[in-house]
């Protein structure tokens, strides 16, 4: 009779480890979703705190060297309040144009990002989006702040021609260039 008890434990612990491994295969499977790394790794990059627009652009961009900042209301007619600045940084794949604005709220910076791809659809030239809820925990997927994006490639405009821009908390960023090289290089490598 002892050896009942031994086997209803072994019993029990395989059936332990069977939920376990399928808690652990469904988590697998859902966890791209929740924690995915997002278009060029913005879902892993840090919040910026309470910092100045000019601290968010840093001296160097991988190969990129940062001109100077200057203080920015809008972009292409998208209003970024008064805590917006950008820099071209320059580097072997030509120039890109960075904006760094901090919004008044979560709420603000995501719909600044629907705004502009708004903007950009009704252009003919939006690319990927990806436009979430606009409150920070609203819904099962938000982990990281960094909820919305667009792409665009607007091939008859002047200037900034290609572009991404993302929300990262209560911040909106946007790098723009005429070089997909340079756009790439810059927002792959970008800090926040």
């Amino acid at each position: 009779m002892k050896r009942k008890p031994i086997v209803l434990a072994l019993v029990a612990a395989f059936g332990a480890l069977v939920v376990c491994g399928v808690l652990v295969i469904a988590a697998g499977a859902v966890a791209p979703r929740v924690l995915g790394a997002g278009p060029d790794g913005i879902d892993l990059r840090p919040v910026p705190g309470d910092i100045e627009p000019e601290a968010a652009l840093p001296q160097r961009i991988a190969d990129y060297e940062r001109g100077e900042c200057h203080s920015v209301t809008t972009f292409h007619g998208l209003a970024l309040g008064p805590a917006a600045v950008e820099a071209v940084y320059t580097g072997p794949g030509g120039s890109a144009r960075v904006v760094a604005a901090r919004l008044g709220s979560y709420h603000d910076a995501a719909a600044a990002v629907s705004e502009l791809a708004g903007q950009l659809e009704n252009a003919g030239v939006l690319g990927s989006r990806r436009l979430l809820a606009e409150e920070p925990f609203e819904g099962w997927w938000s982990a990281s702040g960094k909820r919305n994006f667009a792409y665009w490639h607007a091939s008859d405009w002047n200037t900034d021609q290609r572009g991404f821009v993302w929300q990262s908390g209560n911040w909106c960023f946007i790098v723009a260039a005429n070089d997909p090289v340079a756009r790439r290089d810059v927002s792959l490598e970008f800090s926040y």
